[in-house]
């Protein structure tokens, strides 16, 4: 009630045009229970940014923010994404108050009223732990309300834990691990973990209340493969689960289930022209043409962020030619109205999201970026892009899309050739990339692949052809258990072994690295030398100079060399040095020897491995 009285003495300073600007939303914000919630933050600071809501009000919900505000806004000119300048101020917000908090969307619009539905469905007067379901269409908005009960809840529970993209996090190879890890330190407040899930649950959780969110939930396996048994919590805990299958939830024994409903027209059309227009209405000239775009929507709050940021700054023309395009696509194919967005990128911006969809979801921004960069595809104005028309976002520097945007991006690769994985530009799947580099029937549409360097992936890439001369740099520092020859220096000296009907014509050599800068642009020239004691040759190469990016960080690169003129025999003493000039510290050195099968050179294969693999050469 404090809080209103004051908001009420200021009204009385606000000119009349910003007074109408105040929404209900704002009304909102001072009327929660909890004057200093991060959410209520988020609500009201598009508004003060825009100059539409003065910064005395965000001082007046939280008191603690007033030297924040006058550091930050001051300067938020020079913030590009005003969205980064929101997150950067409510995180901040977040570390003073010591609260656990999920980011939001930036424009969340109609969640208030859903939260309020599922404080329902939560039971907080029963000491029984229950399962409270979140079932629904992808896109339609159960993430973001998990992550709306999650931070309005938390402080009624002893421990928490919010476990995002854990149907998608299980399948990886280290991911259930992580799910344990991350459930452990969570609730336990403790990052040095040693003991074992099960363990965990049956010795401290059983006296702990605890809110737990389980996000995605694909299938009831999932669950159980990670070892999270849902009876071992203490009295008065909830777990929140969302999923698209309700069949799923009733199996976990979620007697209350919530389907968010689509928007309704009211809230489809803020969201709209928050992301259109970046205001709560559209205006006049683009009301009418705003409200069909909203009914194409269905409600789908995903389909209005994509398409009301692809709409930003766009003309009426526009408008309409992107109206008469969804006018042509049958109201249940969500993917085709997103991939409008997708259809309006650049040609280098639609590579770098098909790049980000099939490789690099939930990867460190900066080293997607390195990555981009290197393939020539400016990924400082494209990441920015894409971010801006909502197809991406960055969460803790990681770069994060939402499934069906990630499946879209997937289809269109698909869409090239349905059936034959080979004639994809990119192959994510291990198992389609492992058959194709097994069965030697790639193509030249081939631009990358995932590969799970494990035991079979292994042996291919040991047997793998060498069919030229140059080299490329690896991400990670580990080499190979495979190589024939190691050392902690920049050269290796090694007899040539003996063989049985195979003859060395070349090699492969690994060179773990460090730059001595970080994050700068250069040239690399690296000379390869070859001596072979027991003649008395020198053999050196120095491949064409390329540019990379530097950091401080641990890459390996590669390189694979043929000559004829090698001239390599059994029980010759050969020394091989790698010099890469004073901007790299060379860490090691590691190298196989290629042989010659069936006119075919194979780096560090032997014949056993030739018989299992049937290795063949190309045409």
């Amino acid at each position: 009630m404090k809080l209103m009285k004051i908001l009420k003495t200021k009204r009385k300073d606000l000119k009349s045009n910003q007074t109408t600007k105040i929404t209900k939303e704002y009304e909102f914000l001072v009327q929660e229970q909890h004057a200093t919630s991060p959410t209520r933050v988020r609500c009201a600071l598009p508004a003060v940014i825009s100059g539409d809501l003065p910064s005395y009000f965000v001082r007046v919900l939280i008191p603690c923010s007033s030297i924040l505000l006058t550091n930050l806004l001051p300067r938020r000119r020079a913030f590009k994404d005003e969205a980064k300048f929101i997150d950067d101020i409510v995180k901040e917000v977040g570390k003073m108050l010591s609260v656990s908090y999920l980011p939001l969307p930036t424009y969340a619009v109609g969640v208030r009223s859903r939260l309020h539905l599922m404080n329902e469905l939560m039971c907080f007067g029963s000491d029984d732990v229950q399962v409270i379901g979140i079932s629904g269409m992808g896109g339609i908005g159960k993430t973001t309300l998990a992550k709306a009960a999650f931070n309005k809840f938390s402080d009624r529970f002893e421990g928490t834990s919010f476990l995002e993209n854990f149907g998608d996090c299980s399948k990886k190879p280290e991911g259930k691990v992580h799910l344990q890890r991350k459930l452990l330190s969570d609730i336990l407040k403790r990052d040095d973990i040693v003991f074992n899930l099960e363990d965990a649950m049956e010795k401290r959780f059983r006296n702990k209340r605890v809110l737990v969110v389980i996000d995605d939930l694909e299938d009831i396996t999932q669950l159980n493969s990670v070892a999270i048994d849902l009876s071992c919590f203490g009295p008065g805990s909830r777990i929140i689960v969302t999923s698209r299958n309700t069949h799923l939830l009733r199996q976990l024994g979620a007697k209350n289930i919530y389907s968010p409903k689509e928007l309704d027209n009211g809230e489809s059309l803020e969201l709209l022209s928050w992301h259109a227009f970046r205001a709560c209405e559209p205006p006049e000239a683009f009301r009418q043409l705003s409200e069909k775009l909203v009914e194409y929507c269905g409600g789908l709050p995903l389909a209005m962020e994509v398409l009301g940021a692809f709409l930003f700054k766009r003309s009426i023309s526009e408008w309409e030619t992107t109206l008469q395009t969804l006018k042509n696509i049958p109201e249940d194919n969500i993917q085709a109205k997103l991939k409008i967005s997708f259809d309006g990128l650049s040609q280098v911006q639609k590579e770098i999201f098909l790049d980000l969809c099939c490789f690099f979801i939930g990867m460190e921004k900066d080293y997607v970026s390195c990555i981009l960069d290197g393939c020539k595809l400016y990924p400082e104005i494209g990441l920015n892009v894409l971010k801006e028309r909502c197809l991406i976002t960055f969460r803790d520097n990681k770069i994060v899309t939402h499934n069906l945007l990630r499946d879209m991006g997937r289809d269109i690769v698909r869409e090239t050739s349905r059936n034959n994985c080979e004639n994809w530009s990119r192959l994510w799947d291990p198992d389609d990339a492992l058959a194709v580099l097994a069965n030697y029937n790639g193509t030249d549409a081939t631009e990358g692949l995932s590969l799970k360097v494990e035991d079979p992936a292994t042996r291919i890439l040991e047997g793998w052809a060498v069919s030229a001369n140059g080299g490329i740099f690896i991400p990670g520092c580990s080499l190979p258990d495979w190589v024939s020859f190691k050392n902690e220096t920049n050269s290796i000296t090694f007899t040539v072994p003996e063989t049985q009907d195979l003859d060395p014509v070349g090699f492969t050599v690994w060179t773990p690295y460090m730059s001595q800068q970080n994050n700068v642009m250069s040239e690399y020239s690296p000379k390869i030398t070859l001596k072979n004691q027991t003649k008395g040759t020198v053999w050196s190469r120095k491949p064409a100079t390329d540019h990379i990016r530097l950091y401080r960080e641990r890459h390996i690169w590669q390189g694979h060399f043929l000559s004829e003129d090698l001239n390599l025999e059994t029980g010759d003493r050969v020394e091989v040095a790698v010099d890469f000039g004073d901007q790299l510290t060379i860490l090691g050195t590691a190298l196989s020897l290629a042989y010659n099968v069936h006119d075919q050179a194979v780096a560090g294969v032997s014949s056993e491995m030739k018989s299992k693999f049937h290795l063949r050469s190309r045409l």
